[in-house]
């Protein structure tokens, strides 16, 4: 606040994350003085400080306008596909695709905000990710000071069909995913922010997320609804790419499909003794309404780890810290395959896709 004692909004990186340059928006509810603290990471998380090659900085800051080129201010009233507003979109410069900023608030519980995009030539691929706007409101947290802690976002078609939906998992909303992702074709797609189920109004419910098109992961062979790669007996390969800055890394990403009536998608590649397999996959938490959906790698026909998504937490093995499980490491080399089904689908969600990535590390 303007006596530089009372917090406001806390932040470290930006959402999505793709520089570690802090980032904040706020809503000043009030006509006020604001008064802005910048301190090194350490001293804001409370860790064991270090000491910086490089303590220079810069500093900006503006008004959010609607004049911006990258942002989509809420204009209201847009609360129905019948009378959306049309969202702004800023070309990518070395890739297809777009972006903008959306910012608006929802002041009562019945408020929506109905945004209208047509997607851009070539793009593949939706994501709307979803900052922590709001609580817990604690140094080292971060939060852009809304008294919205999350919003929920609807992605549907011009007829109405619902292609993706996410929201906070009851009773725990601070386990939200922090990104909705949907494949797309050509056309026009409504995206929908509102307050979820239970949240009551506050004084000051904001938002600010980032909204793209890019080209998205590339998608299975097998034709919807058909079963090529049903059994583990006819897996379909997945391409790995060398990492670009580590010869020793390889990469895999799959975009697939679990219609009712396909039992299971199993994709191979080729592993070594020692290699060390990491595995990111997600369907409900990316906005899919495929539910209990499940991971299964196999080496050998054997299942050597599995996991079923939860509505808290990301399929992650990885060694990071948001880790579900630790990454599998090769005992001998042979075939591996990534088995992924659902128990489940929504009955109002059409959305039955799923996202991965296979990424493999040798000795």
């Amino acid at each position: 606040d303007t006596t530089g004692t009372t917090l406001l909004a806390n932040n470290d990186d930006g959402y999505p994350r793709t520089t570690t340059d802090a980032v904040i928006f706020y809503r000043a509810p009030t006509t006020t003085t604001l008064c802005v603290r910048v301190t090194d990471f350490d001293t804001w998380k409370g860790t064991l400080s270090t000491v910086a090659t490089d303590s220079n900085f810069t500093f900006y800051a503006a008004v959010v306008s609607s004049t911006l080129e990258t942002v989509t201010l809420d204009q209201e009233t847009n609360d129905t596909i019948a009378a959306p507003q049309t969202g702004k979109l800023k070309a990518f410069t070395s890739d297809v695709g777009g972006y903008t900023t959306l910012v608006g608030t929802i002041g009562t519980s019945s408020d929506v905000d109905v945004f209208k995009f047509t997607v851009p030539t070539s793009a593949t691929s939706l994501t709307v990710n979803v900052p922590p706007i709001g609580a817990p409101l604690v140094a080292g947290e971060p939060s852009y000071g809304s008294t919205m802690a999350r919003f929920a976002v609807t992605v549907k078609k011009a007829d109405g069909t619902i292609v993706s939906e996410l929201a906070p998992p009851i009773g725990q909303i601070e386990k939200m995913s922090d990104s909705l992702t949907v494949p797309v074709s050509a056309g026009d797609y409504y995206v929908i922010l509102s307050r979820p189920g239970g949240v009551a109004t506050g004084t000051n419910d904001f938002y600010a997320a980032t909204l793209s098109f890019a080209k998205g992961n590339p998608t299975e062979s097998e034709a919807y609804g058909a079963h090529t790669n049903d059994l583990i007996a006819t897996p379909e390969a997945v391409t790995m790419t060398t990492d670009t800055a580590n010869s020793k890394l390889k990469h895999g990403y799959l975009l697939g499909y679990l219609p009712a009536g396909d039992i299971a998608d199993n994709f191979s590649f080729a592993v070594k003794s020692g290699d060390v397999v990491s595995i990111a996959c997600g369907a409900s938490r990316n906005g899919s309404g495929l539910q209990s959906f499940k991971v299964d790698l196999l080496v050998g026909g054997v299942s050597k780890q599995s996991e079923v998504e939860s509505t808290t937490a990301d399929v992650a093995w990885s060694s990071g810290a948001a880790a579900s499980k630790a990454p599998l490491t090769i005992a001998s080399a042979g075939t591996a395959v990534l088995q992924l089904s659902a128990g489940s689908r929504s009955v109002t969600n059409t959305g039955t896709y799923y996202l991965c990535g296979v990424h493999v590390t040798s000795l």
